[in-house]
């Protein structure tokens, strides 16, 4: 196996399952760490709801030597960009550190699969970080919860994809450290995790002190994800929802559709299909709605994928209405794009795949630019697809998609019946706003 930009990558599945990828570069005596755990907010079960975020942060004050946490240790021995991810259907710990302590950063990331042992104090300490980032980057900004609206639309309740990394307010006043115990239990686990290394170490050495370091923690060999029941939605049911919003400087319309999962063999073609009709000045959206027709305001992009694993993408388009424009007229502007791609009126062209696939590489090539995002890139592209894709996996999928490739794509994902849309208005409603059907 090799990835994309720095020679061979080295696989190894340990006694207790866990896949452990490492990637040498000698270019520098550094070393980027990752270990995934595929378990994020999408597991979260009754009474649990924030715990995989909350979880994340508590597993940064785990004890890891002479009573320091793991962050001091890490600090300590010239480690850099000590951070981590929680998404829906992963969590990720990743940093930088001088390659000569690799074994000491091992140890440590170890003790993430072993038993949770943090005291009540941390708990609260740390709940109430995870409450103020959730005030400060949801609550207090304007559309930050426009994937919550969506999910409320197309989800049905009990599904816990419903459930955002961020965790709800009302959910976080009430999550105690025994639940959050509980689900770290039942899904940090070694058979649920990948550990990806890059940088200027020996394979052999790494994957041997992996194969020490992780057999010694006690977490759990089974795996612990219970999402894989087919979804069920309501995409369809409803026209737009309007959303009164207070303090917004702007309506704002967010319409989503139902797309392949990041596992499934049309998800290239999804990226391509991204970049051609929101990405940027040379999109269709862009050149009909902001330099032909004039209805939208400009801005860098239009449209965004939440890729999911285990339940399907969400493809949505995301636009402000020009400050005098009837936001029906809008809207019909953004579905007459959609509809002329998904019909065949204005069929993809080589040329337009061609710039959206060089967008794609460039978002790529800016996942590696340092051994930390490195790491943790490789990490989700074993997770995703497997440790054993040919070379350079996911630049060839990209590089193999064709304009009948999307056009067939679109046809099916850009559907009226697979739709939902919300839009905000300002909490004092404007005579213009109307209700699309």
């Amino acid at each position: 196996m090799r990835d994309s930009f720095h020679g061979p990558v080295h696989h190894r599945v340990l006694s207790n399952g866990m896949a452990v990828v490492v990637g040498p570069d000698r270019r520098r005596p550094l070393v980027g760490t990752c270990l995934l755990v595929g378990a994020g907010s999408a597991d979260e079960r009754d009474g649990e709801r924030g715990a995989a975020h909350l979880l994340e942060h508590l597993l940064f004050r785990i004890e890891a030597a002479g009573g320091a946490d793991y962050s001091e240790r890490m600090e300590s021995i010239g480690a850099v960009g000590v951070n981590a991810l929680t998404a829906s259907d992963f969590t990720a710990y990743f940093s930088v550190a001088p390659s000569d302590r690799i074994h000491d950063v091992l140890r440590w990331e170890a003790k993430r699969l072993a038993p949770l042992v943090v005291s009540e104090q941390i708990h609260r300490d740390e709940l109430r970080v995870v409450r103020n980032e959730r005030q400060q980057e949801c609550d207090d900004r304007p559309y930050a919860l426009w994937l919550e609206e969506l999910l409320a639309v197309t989800l049905l309740p009990e599904d816990s994809y419903r459930n955002l990394p961020s965790g709800r307010p009302q959910d976080l006043e009430t999550l105690d450290l025994a639940s959050v115990k509980t689900f770290h239990r039942r899904n940090y686990s070694a058979r649920n995790a990948v550990l990806c290394v890059v940088g200027d170490v020996s394979p052999e050495a790494v994957m041997d002190a992996a194969e020490a370091f992780v057999n010694g923690a006690d977490g759990l060999t089974s795996d612990g994800r219970t999402n894989d029941a087919p979804a069920r939605h309501l995409l369809g049911a409803a026209g737009m929802r309007m959303v009164p919003a207070v303090g917004i400087p702007a309506r704002m319309v967010f319409s989503t559709h139902w797309a392949p999962s990041i596992r499934h063999h049309d998800y290239a073609a999804l990226t391509v299909l991204t970049g051609l009709l929101g990405r940027g000045r040379g999109s269709r959206i862009f050149r009909e709605l902001v330099l032909r027709l004039d209805l939208i305001a400009p801005q860098e992009g239009y449209v965004d994928v939440w890729p999911l694993l285990r339940r399907p993408s969400y493809l949505t388009g995301f636009f402000s209405p020009g400050p005098d424009v009837n936001i029906d007229h809008a809207f019909d502007g953004f579905l007459a794009v959609l509809r002329d791609l998904a019909s065949g009126k204005a069929e993809v062209t080589q040329e337009e795949v061609d710039r959206a696939v060089l967008l794609a590489r460039h978002d790529a090539a800016s996942s590696w630019c340092d051994l930390g995002t490195r790491s943790l890139a490789l990490a989700k592209t074993v997770w995703t697809h497997g440790s054993g894709v040919e070379p350079g996996y996911d630049d060839k999928l990209i590089g193999a998609v064709t304009p009948e490739m999307v056009n067939h794509l679109a046809a099916s994902v850009l559907s009226d019946d697979n739709r939902a849309t919300i839009c905000y208005v300002p909490s004092e409603p404007r005579p213009d706003v109307g209700s699309h059907q």
